[in-house]
């Protein structure tokens, strides 16, 4: 999964003549709040930032606001996260969620067949995720 979310990322860039821009940290607030800092240093004009799950999106939302600029009015954070974690997040974090209860259960039926020893070929299913719109993205900047 992420290789193609890598790939996806660089295809879009690459679609709107945009530079890859990205950081790798920690799984920690902390981190995700000093890599926001840094690129804000690196690119002051930056209005939005994708976060790799919902916990570091409260480390960009610190950072944003430590910097003086305000979630959605003059900057949008995206993240994944199921509803349960987007709703902790102030404000509410708009969100790419995936399908957990179809995901699980069509992954439960592969390792049934598995272990009842069905020769059936291992396959890969791609599931549609979806975005949820919620508090922190705002419009596009002119």
């Amino acid at each position: 999964p992420m290789v193609r979310c890598r790939t996806a990322f660089e295809r879009a860039c690459e679609k709107h003549s945009l530079a890859p821009l990205y950081k790798e940290v920690e799984y920690n607030v902390h981190a995700m709040s000093q890599a926001t800092l840094e690129l804000l240093d690196e690119q002051p004009d930056l209005t939005a930032i994708f976060a790799a799950d919902g916990a570091r999106a409260v480390g960009i939302i610190r950072a944003l606001r430590q910097c003086g600029r305000h979630v959605p009015d003059d900057f949008s954070v995206l993240g994944i996260a199921p509803d349960t974690v987007a709703d902790l997040v102030n404000p509410p974090l708009s969100t790419i969620d995936f399908p957990i209860y179809d995901m699980s259960y069509r992954a439960a039926k592969m390792l049934i067949r598995r272990l009842d020893h069905d020769p059936a070929d291992v396959e890969q299913i791609l599931i549609k995720a979806m975005i949820e719109v919620r508090q922190t993205t705002g419009p596009p900047k002119e």
